[in-house]
């Protein structure tokens, strides 16, 4: 794929400057053919994604929500007794997909409310929800569900 480190520092460079109006961009033909380039014909349909989102992305947004969360702990003197988050501990990048998951699944299957994902009742039980992750721990990746490092954020 690309190298996201590089991004930082490109957008950290970037200078910003107005256009001449009579300004024309350089033209390029493509030359390549249509479609695809690589045998799809085992392919399901994770397949396709993991195309786009591959090994490095699901690190990288693990690796992000960890730090975002312990970015938290360090602003947070003490927690409450009752507080969900006594219960935080590390992601990972197979977690990240199962997270993923549970939120495209959330646009197929639409409750009013995101808790009623988990609820116990008859009349809208989604056992899927339960079976990929509980909901407090996935409420607490929400709150920490991060893609890059604050810290190298321009002020």
């Amino acid at each position: 794929m690309f190298d996201v480190s590089a991004i930082d520092i490109e957008v950290a460079d970037t200078q910003w400057m107005d256009v001449s109006p009579d300004f024309t961009p350089q033209r390029h033909d493509f030359s390549g053919g249509g479609g695809i380039n690589f045998d799809d014909t085992e392919f399901k349909e994770i397949d396709y994604l993991s195309q786009f989102l591959d090994d490095e992305f699901w690190s990288l947004v693990a690796t992000e929500t960890n730090r975002k969360a312990d970015q938290f702990f360090e602003g947070v003197p003490t927690l409450g007794p009752r507080s969900i988050f006594r219960s935080w501990y590390e992601t990972n990048p197979e977690e990240m997909r199962k997270f993923i998951g549970l939120i495209l699944l959330m646009g197929l299957v639409k409750k009013p409310r995101l808790r009623q994902y988990w609820s116990k009742d008859p009349l809208i039980y989604t056992p899927t929800s339960q079976a990929i992750m509980d909901r407090n721990r996935y409420e607490m990746i929400m709150k920490f569900f991060h893609f890059s490092n604050n810290e190298n954020e321009p002020p």
